[in-house]
């Protein structure tokens, strides 16, 4: 049993992709898994001995590394930017908590407490960052650094990473995220602009938000606010939602 930062979500509207189009949704959770193997790699190229695991069952994805939490938040939020332009929309968590990740099995309060922050906190399509992702970060650096880091030290250095959202927690800045390293990086790795990402994202939430589920209809509710708040800090004015 080790503490381990873990990246959690799962698909929004699972059940009904499911029911609809079964063989179209394995695609795309096929396309995910190769994406993020995709992403690893060049990890592991950007930032040394990079080692991130990965376990799927359904449409619930787990990550989960000892020590690379910042590659972790890169993979989290460049994967959950790829996913949006294949109109797939996750809610999740990321934290640091005990787990055992064997070939077989995984195993802990990690993923109990992943789960539990998924399912009760994140409820629209964001990644939840909890309060323990930044203690264990701050742990890691002590360790290294052999200085004392502390949990808002990590706040202001992962900054850059995040939103904060109007009922207080924190949540990834996929938007954000994609368009400082995709401005950045080789096109190999990002064959599209930000501007493209943003098309692909407007009209899919405009498209979802036409449904008759009040439930759903609120969930990207929560996106087109997202979205918006982007555009207008980011001088996009013309995709507006």
């Amino acid at each position: 049993m080790k503490k381990q930062f873990i990246a959690y979500f799962d698909i929004l509207g699972y059940e009904q992709k499911a029911g609809s189009d079964e063989t179209n949704l394995f695609d795309t959770i096929n396309t995910c898994i190769e994406k993020s193997a995709k992403i690893i790699s060049g990890l592991q190229n950007k930032y040394n001995n990079t080692e991130i695991k990965l376990k799927v069952f359904s449409d619930n994805f787990l990550y989960c590394t000892e020590t690379n939490y910042v590659p972790l938040l890169f993979l989290a939020s460049h994967i959950q930017a790829a996913l949006t332009c294949d109109d797939v929309f996750i809610r999740g968590a990321l934290c640091y908590e005990n787990l055992i990740f064997t070939n077989d099995f995984i195993y802990g309060k990690g993923i109990i407490l992943a789960n539990e922050i998924e399912s009760k906190i994140a409820i629209f399509p964001r990644l939840i960052i909890d309060a323990s992702f930044f203690l264990g970060a701050a742990e890691i650096n002590n360790a290294i650094y052999h200085k004392n880091f502390s949990s808002n030290d990590m706040h202001k250095e992962l900054e850059h990473f995040y939103c904060e959202d109007s009922d207080g927690n924190l949540y990834i800045d996929y938007l954000g995220e994609f368009k400082y390293f995709s401005e950045s990086v080789s096109k190999s790795l990002y064959p599209y602009s930000i501007n493209d990402l943003l098309v692909k994202h407007k009209n899919h939430i405009q498209e979802n938000i036409r449904t008759s589920d009040k439930k759903v209809q609120q969930k990207y509710q929560w996106c087109k606010k997202y979205h918006n708040n982007f555009c207008s800090n980011n001088n996009f004015p013309n995709l507006l939602i």
